[in-house]
């Protein structure tokens, strides 16, 4: 899964500081 695409989803690990 991208990080970019975590956006307005739960992200997991490293998604969360890019989404914050």
């Amino acid at each position: 899964m991208n990080t970019q695409e975590g956006r307005g989803t739960v992200p997991r690990g490293k998604g969360l500081k890019i989404v914050l």
